[in-house]
């Protein structure tokens, strides 16, 4: 592995971030609640979307994906494997084949839904017990996290409540992690939580102290599949999705929390009628399941995970392409 080149674009990203920064005196983030909101979202079409490789047509099922630099990591659910992609290089006009893959035996039996970089190191979901784990992309080897009141939310195994966490970000300036439970549906309506991590160290060991979470209120059958902080760490978007029946599309939107620079978050809960958002027009996004999404020089870039099925092969092919899909910010 490149392990100079990945040092480098890391140390290069933390640099320019902490410029934007310097003037600011950023303690711990708050969410803002928004009091206003059209009556409906306004839909976008991507500005661009780029096809992949013809190896991104197998059950890959990408589920995730962060951006350092200008290199951006993307993990596959249950395939063992990490790609990554030179932003630069990315054509829409042909197949985009990934700069480096790298095989991560370790995570074989794990159901990846989520990865964050932070230093040299990814933090990643294993959606099958909720868990948060972790790996040092230079070594390549597993790095323990201990809990301290980590207070992660169950993963009921019942049918379809999609109560696994599915969305994970880091701000490297404070050590905070971010992570969002999918859904926790009771009756007619659902829930999601927004959780928020001290990364701590001890010994050989990252530590999670529990700090703050939000309670998201949902309509019926939606659910958030991804988180992703914006480059200056002012604000943070979720994608927000449901399926469609009888179809291989669904209802996307993108939602956006901004934060202020006080505490953690200024309430315990929020509803969707006070939360900005925009929809993506599902006629563009043919793909029920988005699940991968990261933000770079004022625009989202985002993913989508190309099987529903609990039958997976890795090395067969189902014609089901994925695509990275780009979203202006503004």
């Amino acid at each position: 592995m490149q392990k100079t080149h990945l040092r480098e674009c890391i140390t290069t990203d933390l640099q320019r971030r902490n410029n934007k920064k310097m003037n600011m005196n950023r303690t711990i983030l708050v969410a803002t609640i928004f009091l206003s909101l059209v009556a409906h979202a306004q839909k976008k079409v991507p500005s661009k979307t780029y096809n992949l490789h013809s190896e991104f047509k197998y059950q890959v099922e990408i589920s995730s994906m962060d951006i350092i630099g200008n290199t951006m990591f993307v993990l596959s659910e249950s395939c063992e494997y990490l790609y990554q992609f030179n932003i630069d290089s990315l054509n829409d006009s042909r197949e985009n084949i990934p700069s480096m893959k790298v095989h991560l035996p370790f995570l074989g039996g794990s159901d990846v839904e989520g990865l964050a970089l932070f230093d040299h190191y990814v933090f990643y979901i294993n959606e099958d017990g909720n868990s948060i784990k972790s790996f040092d992309l230079e070594t390549l080897k597993p790095v323990a996290i201990k809990p301290n009141k980590i207070k992660l939310p169950k993963n009921n195994s019942s049918y379809r409540l999609y109560t696994g966490l599915e969305g994970i970000d880091i701000n490297s300036e404070l050590s905070i992690l971010y992570v969002i439970q999918e859904r926790d549906k009771k009756q007619e309506t659902s829930i999601s939580r927004l959780l928020a991590y001290r990364i701590g160290r001890k010994n050989n060991e990252f530590v999670l102290t529990y700090l703050d979470e939000l309670e998201i209120s949902l309509e019926h059958d939606f659910r958030y599949s991804s988180i992703a902080l914006s480059e200056d760490y002012n604000s943070i978007f979720l994608i927000r999705s449901k399926f469609i029946k009888r179809s291989n599309k669904g209802e996307y939107f993108i939602d956006k929390i901004d934060f202020e620079s006080t505490s953690m978050f200024s309430n315990s809960k929020i509803d969707m009628s006070k939360i900005k958002h925009f929809q993506i027009d599902n006629n563009k996004i043919n793909n029920a399941n988005i699940e991968g999404m990261a933000h770079f020089n004022n625009t989202l870039y985002i993913i989508n995970d190309n099987l529903e099925s609990a039958s997976k092969n890795c090395y067969k092919s189902i014609n089901k392409p994925t695509y990275i899909f780009t979203f202006k910010d503004k």
